[in-house]
């Protein structure tokens, strides 16, 4: 059923319990990006997974899934380099990263160009910034969450270049990782431990 409350929706959730929240594009073109930058507050520790089912970067017929586990706003950061999955040229519209500012005035620049400011609550820069080499380096005036969408080119499924999409969250660049990266939360829980 379609949700006709008001905002904020507060839940109260028991251990081993979840809650789903799923916007249909078909409602209207708000349900197309209406929970990209939502802000989830919690008195206790909650995972929680958002991402597309059936989704595209592209302007084609492709859909796929694109999934991760979200990360605290404490994990945030303001210096990123994204690589493209998909090194052909023709994977440029389907490999794009959208970032989400917290906080509003939020100036971005790609590959050390020109600042421009993040205007709303996200910004999707597309494939076509990525050099020659098949890198971006993005760095932000401010914390921002950066999720990367990659793709490949298959024109043998379906006669449709746009499959195999998907959609994780980066990490920020971290000078005092030195080597290793630990930005996620809780690995040590991760499967049967």
């Amino acid at each position: 059923t379609n949700y006709t409350g008001t905002y904020p929706l507060t839940l109260e959730l028991n251990k081993n319990e979840s809650y789903v929240g799923i916007l249909e594009s078909t409602f209207g073109l708000n349900n197309l990006d209406g929970l990209i930058g939502a802000k989830i507050v919690s008195d206790k520790n909650i995972a929680v997974i958002g991402g597309s089912a059936c989704g595209t970067s592209g302007s084609g017929q492709g859909k796929d899934y694109g999934f991760d586990q979200l990360v605290s706003t404490e994990k945030a950061g303001n210096e990123f380099i994204f690589l493209r999955g998909d090194p052909s040229p023709n994977s440029s519209p389907i490999e794009n990263i959208i970032l989400v500012p917290l906080n509003p005035g939020t100036t971005y620049s790609i590959n050390g160009g020109t600042a421009q400011n993040i205007s709303g609550t996200y910004v999707v820069i597309e494939g076509d910034n990525y050099s020659s080499e098949g890198n971006m380096y993005v760095e932000t005036s401010a914390p921002v969450i950066a999720y990367q969408g990659i793709g490949g080119i298959n024109s043998n499924i379906y006669n449709n270049p746009e499959p195999n999409q998907g959609m994780f969250i980066l990490p920020p660049l971290n000078s005092a990782a030195k080597g290793s990266i630990n930005n996620i939360t809780n690995i040590n829980r991760i499967g049967e431990k």
